[in-house]
């Protein structure tokens, strides 16, 4: 068997059509053409389950991340160099595109306004409620064009 290393550089998305990754024995799909029937995982159904947004970054590491708060968390697959690349990428992302902002009159609850506050920030200094962020390294199995 021979292996071949690829650099992937940037995933234009605009020719994308399928991008597989798997974590753990789960197959993870995000499917820009619709036409790949995907489940959430509490469905029970075996997979392949639904990826919902590609946060495009550099870096040859594939995660899946989630603000899990609810019973079906959207899924969110993000490139980096190091979990702690991709997670400041998707920090930076999710603070646009999944709610984790905290408002300004909940400040006070998070001593945001103090030398110690008890939240996270954004590399824009955007105080973020990262409480509820999950998120783990997943396999690339296939990019289908």
């Amino acid at each position: 068997m021979t292996t071949t290393t690829v650099a992937l550089g940037y995933v234009d998305c605009d020719r994308v059509q399928r991008i597989r990754v798997q974590q753990g024995d789960a197959e993870w799909v995000l499917d820009l053409t619709g036409t790949v029937e995907t489940h959430d995982p509490m469905d029970r159904v075996g997979g392949p389950y639904r990826v919902h947004a590609y946060v495009e970054s550099d870096g040859d590491q594939w995660f899946l991340f989630s603000v899990v708060d609810c019973a079906f968390p959207l899924r969110d697959l993000v490139r980096g160099r190091s979990w702690e690349d991709a997670y400041e990428t998707y920090i930076d992302w999710a603070a646009e595109h999944r709610h984790i902002v905290i408002d300004e009159s909940d400040f006070g609850d998070y001593a945001v306004e103090t030398d110690n506050p008890t939240c996270n920030f954004t590399s824009n200094g955007k105080p973020v409620d990262t409480d509820s962020i999950q998120g783990g390294p997943a396999k690339l199995m296939a990019i289908e064009f």
